[in-house]
């Protein structure tokens, strides 16, 4: 399947993307933005629950990172 990637459809879901590294996350999150989707970053695990728990908007998707480091 092809999707066009000037597509400019709103898709409204709120996606939070947990990813350590940061030029995949910059790449991920540039891509989501393309097709309209409201994208939020974490660090970590823990970050990305405060968000889930604050978010008045709701998070529609995870993304996760299959390996994340810990940073203290």
């Amino acid at each position: 399947m092809f999707i066009d990637a000037d597509i400019s459809i709103k898709n409204q879901k709120n996606i939070l993307l947990v990813e350590d590294e940061a030029i995949i996350a910059m790449s991920k999150l540039r891509e989501l933005g393309k097709y309209g989707y409201n994208s939020v970053h974490a660090l970590n695990g823990e970050k990305a629950l405060e968000i889930i728990e604050y978010n008045e908007e709701g998070i529609d998707l995870i993304l996760t990172d299959t390996l994340l480091r810990v940073q203290r």
